[in-house]
């Protein structure tokens, strides 16, 4: 079994004759794979009408850059850092793994909304908990603060990667016919941070809910609508099987 370690001394060896070439080799694969990383999620996110055309292309890309980097960095046996640490001269696949990962989670959260009792948020953090247990054996090499830096980097890309991905593939490639209910828009209201604004809807009871309701919405939904307006909600199966549910102009 091939454990997440960050030294494999059977393979490469920073003192051996080569390590350079195979280091330079190596920083020009994981450059060239943060790149695509990097871009795609910059693609992904924006809400851009003149990006649509090339959102689904950059939503797959997201999903495949982050395994294409583990990969890369088993193979590499010990080449590569799944940190950036400035005091290691090895290549990172930091930027290919983190960076489309977090756009996945942030991604989800922001378009789409998952039915109650959905398990695909629970086993991220599943999926993330077994990475780390995976990754967090002895190893002499590295000082305590460099090992929780990795697990927290691996925690991360695991849980937004494992739950963004199905999430997006359950959701927006679902092509079930809605169920319509109507519901009534009680209040909204927006919460203003340092760096953003945050829009909520509180609706009456509908469907799976059986009391009023608060949800997060994009700033074009909150203001299309007045407290006492009805809203319309469609409720989808899922590619996958979970349900979840949008609001519909």
């Amino acid at each position: 079994m091939l454990v997440l370690t960050e030294r494999d001394p059977k393979a490469f060896d920073l003192d051996a004759p080569d390590a350079a070439e195979q280091m330079a080799q190596g920083r020009l694969h994981s450059r060239a794979l943060g790149a695509v990383g990097i871009i795609s999620a910059i693609i992904a996110f924006l809400p851009l009408e003149a990006l649509d055309d090339a959102r689904d292309f950059a939503i797959w890309l997201a999903i495949i850059t982050p395994v294409m980097g583990l990969t890369l960095y088993l193979k590499g046996r010990g080449l590569y850092q799944l940190d950036s640490n400035k005091h290691d001269p090895r290549p990172s696949v930091l930027f290919c793994t983190l960076v489309p990962s977090a756009v996945l989670g942030m991604l989800a959260m922001r378009e789409h909304v998952m039915a109650p009792g959905n398990l695909l948020w629970p086993l991220g953090f599943v999926a993330a908990g077994c990475a780390i247990t995976a990754y967090m054996k002895p190893d002499e090499s590295l000082g305590t603060g460099r090992r929780l830096s990795i697990a927290f980097t691996i925690a991360m890309s695991v849980f937004a990667w494992s739950a963004g991905a199905g999430v997006l593939i359950n959701c927006r490639y679902d092509r079930s016919e809605p169920q319509t209910h109507q519901v009534r828009l009680l209040t909204r209201f927006s919460s203003r941070g340092s760096k953003s604004t945050t829009y909520y809807w509180t609706l009456s009871a509908w469907g799976p809910f059986r009391d009023n309701e608060r949800f997060t919405v994009q700033p074009a939904e909150y203001r299309r609508a007045e407290p006492g307006a009805q809203i319309r909600v469609e409720v989808r199966r899922g590619l996958l099987g979970l349900e979840w549910f949008e609001f519909v102009p």
